[in-house]
């Protein structure tokens, strides 16, 4: 019986310890990156990938406002309705906005402006708004170091959603709680990189 109570309590112990965090790995930073290529879209070119991709527009992705899909910029509904998409292949034209490189070398993150880049680009530098952003998952094995305000073409896969700040400035409010202005957050769709090239 004793035995018992002690291998019953042991186990206890163990999910305890893990559920917590416990074995040294809770300090690891997370790494966004593009998950691994699905085996039919391996060894094609972007060209063939555009061709085979859903050709889902950004509004088929996000859902449409105008026919009650969502209400607000970050209504959950936004996120659900992406995530019906989940899996699916698209593809893209537009600018690099920002990048942000991981603690991997050669995994990087990055919001692809695509609409409205054409105006951004012309000014040279990305202070007006980004039209329909993709949070963008990459590596240096699908495609080339990228540079900002650089435009590219995106073969990727629907993965989620994340919150994009507005630059544009008629969505920045005035700070109900004082202290100067805040901007607007809205919801935009997560994809994972398949392939990646500049525009010729």
């Amino acid at each position: 019986m004793r035995f018992r109570s002690i291998f019953v309590t042991s186990i206890i112990l163990t999910i305890v310890v893990s559920a917590c965090g416990g074995g040294g790995g809770g300090d690891k930073p997370i790494i966004l990156q593009p998950d691994p290529i699905p085996t039919e879209y391996q060894g094609l070119s972007i060209d063939e990938l555009k061709n085979i991709s859903s050709e889902l527009s950004y509004e088929d992705i996000i859902g449409d406002k105008e026919k009650g899909i969502y209400k607000s910029e970050l209504d959950p509904a936004i996120t659900k309705h992406i995530l019906k998409q989940k899996g699916t292949l698209v593809y893209f034209e537009g600018m690099v906005e920002e990048i942000y490189p991981s603690s991997k070398e050669g995994v990087y993150t990055f919001w692809l402006c695509t609409s409205s880049w054409d105006r951004l680009r012309k000014d040279g530098i990305a202070v007006a708004e980004c039209g329909d952003p993709l949070f963008v998952l990459y590596s240096l094995d699908l495609g080339p170091e990228l540079k900002q305000l650089e435009v590219v073409k995106v073969a990727a896969t629907i993965v989620g959603s994340r919150p994009k700040q507005s630059r544009d400035m008629n969505n920045i409010i005035r700070n109900p709680a004082g202290g100067g202005q805040i901007s607007m957050a809205y919801t935009a769709p997560e994809v994972s990189a398949i392939k990646v090239e500049y525009m010729e």
